[in-house]
């Protein structure tokens, strides 16, 4: 039926797409957060990034308000650097405290790890734009993703763990806004956090409060539509 209308086949099946893509992500973003409130993860310290604070009121989450948090429309973990350059001070650093940390712990966050490369390393190869910076894949990631073959990317894998890291950690507002948001029960006030992390998709580490404004999120919104 659609065949006969072009246009409405098409717009279907982006929407389809978008559907998919983001059904996609929030489950890696479920799998994130199991992964971060592991019962055998460190329950004092900072975890990939999250202060202990944060990782305290993750904690107190029923099941409902996670799957609020997953439903982002961006990935909630990042590898930064991406694995594979051995000589960086932070990954040795990072593979060091890893020795620390609970044997059970140590498999979840390297299998997840692998997963999550392996997922992204395909990714690099048919992602573009919003889709692309949404898994936190800019251009220099998506062309070091893309030059890896199957043996390079199995090399990267064993660093993996030390690299991975919650997405935007050290911004001011970026985990306490979804936390509290999802805590509210409020579905507006969760839908304006849950926008406003796509101009965010495109900025670096440390980047500046998003503007929450209605007409700045819309257009985010459709940008993302």
């Amino acid at each position: 039926m659609l065949a006969n209308y072009p246009e409405m086949s098409s717009n279907t099946e982006l929407k389809r797409s978008i559907n998919v893509h983001l059904h996609e992500i929030r489950e890696m973003n479920q799998e994130f957060l199991r992964l971060l409130l592991h019962r055998e993860a460190p329950e004092h310290d900072d975890v990939l990034g999250l202060h202990a604070g944060i990782l305290a009121a993750l904690r107190r989450l029923t099941a409902d308000q996670q799957v609020a948090i997953a439903s982002v429309p961006m990935l909630l973990a990042e590898f930064s650097p991406l694995p594979g350059k051995t000589d960086s001070a932070c990954v040795a650093d990072a593979e060091t405290s890893l020795l620390a940390v609970s044997e059970g712990w140590q498999r979840e966050l390297q299998g997840y790890s692998d997963r999550l490369l392996s997922c992204l390393w395909q990714a690099a190869r048919r992602e573009t734009g919003m889709a692309a910076h949404c898994l936190g894949l800019d251009d220099r990631k998506r062309f070091r993703l893309k030059q890896m073959n199957f043996s390079s990317l199995s090399h990267c894998a064993q660093h993996a763990a030390a690299s991975l890291q919650a997405r935007l950690a050290q911004h001011r507002d970026f985990w306490p806004d979804l936390i509290a948001s999802a805590c509210s029960g409020d579905t507006v006030r969760q839908t304006i956090s849950q926008l406003s992390v796509i101009p965010l998709s495109f900025v670096g580490p440390n980047p500046q409060p998003v503007d929450r404004t209605p007409l700045k999120l819309q257009t985010a919104y459709r940008q993302l539509r």
